[in-house]
């Protein structure tokens, strides 16, 4: 596989790892909440010092209850950023794992053991479907292939046993 092409499947591979990463929007949501319960929270504190002797165990009580809202919320921004640091890890690792399987097939099918390139291609296809039309001659009619379509195992990976590779 030439340094382009795996430069090119590199990118591609992290673009679609990327793209299917969760819970970015879900902090920066969370880093909002907090921010709009700060404020809550200094306003109720502020709203403490005017507030009647009757009222003033409920303000209190409010006062409580929002800290401990910002408590709960910051220690759930605090795993889903540690989630999304290991996410991302774990996207990287996926990225090499796949370009790995990548360079492997690569060089299980340019080998000459048949053997070794059937059981590749037994474990990442599934099915190859070929249609053909008729082409009509003066005394056979022969085919022509017009359409192929190619379906791969679901979660496919390239394992090639060792007793199999060249």
């Amino acid at each position: 596989m030439s340094s382009k092409n795996l430069e090119r499947l590199t990118a591609e591979l992290r673009k679609q790892v990327g793209r299917k990463r969760p819970g970015a929007s879900g902090a920066s949501a969370l880093r909002k909440r907090i921010e709009g319960l700060d404020e809550e929270l200094g306003a109720a504190t502020r709203e403490l010092k005017r507030a009647p002797d009757d009222l003033y165990d409920l303000a209190v009580g409010e006062v409580r209850r929002l800290r401990h809202d910002r408590e709960t919320l910051s220690a759930t921004l605090g795993a889903t950023e540690a989630r999304q640091g290991a996410n991302r890890e774990d996207a990287e690792a996926r990225v090499q794992a796949a370009l790995d399987r990548a360079t492997r097939l690569h060089e299980v099918l340019g080998s000459e053991d048949p053997k070794a390139v059937r059981h590749a291609l037994g474990e990442i296809l599934e099915r190859i479907d070929l249609y053909f039309e008729p082409v009509p001659g003066r005394k056979i009619t022969r085919s022509a292939l017009t359409r192929g379509v190619v379906r791969f195992r679901e979660g496919s990976q390239l394992v090639v046993p060792t007793d199999l590779a060249p």
